[in-house]
């Protein structure tokens, strides 16, 4: 992002990458994120829940990625206002596609973050970083 956008953290020396992407959610005022908890984005989510302060934007965890994006098509449709979505790379973007089509032929917008496991393949534990995980390597 831009500078000129508005949206650019405001803690300096963040510590990792997943703080930078909480603070800019916040920024973009999405009060909710869900998600289907998982290693794949766990960094997103120990920042989320790692917050110092308990602003926005907070988690709804759900049990299915389709759930997530049906709650999150729910809320912008109620509120006017975008929801955040997590997802798992392969897997939980398939799991999640019908939501997200529901959502796309009703015109309402949200924002749909995927997680993956390591690119590098010798740090990718057994079956599930390569289930969830698009780059073979």
């Amino acid at each position: 992002m831009s500078e000129d956008s508005g949206v650019m953290p405001t803690k300096q020396g963040a510590g990792y990458g997943s703080d930078w992407i909480v603070e800019c959610l916040s920024q973009l005022e999405i009060s909710y994120v869900a998600f289907n908890p998982g290693a794949t984005f766990r960094g997103i989510r120990d920042s989320l829940v790692d917050r110092e302060d308990s602003g926005t934007p907070e988690i709804i965890e759900c049990l299915h990625e389709e759930i997530s994006v049906a709650i999150a098509h729910g809320y912008t449709k109620t509120s006017g206002r975008p929801m955040g979505v997590l997802m798992h790379n392969i897997v939980g973007l398939m799991h999640g596609s019908m939501a997200i089509f529901n959502a796309w032929c009703d015109r309402v917008p949200m924002l749909l973050m995927g997680g993956t496991g390591p690119m590098d393949t010798s740090k990718r534990r057994p079956s599930i970083d390569w289930n969830h995980t698009a780059w073979l390597g």
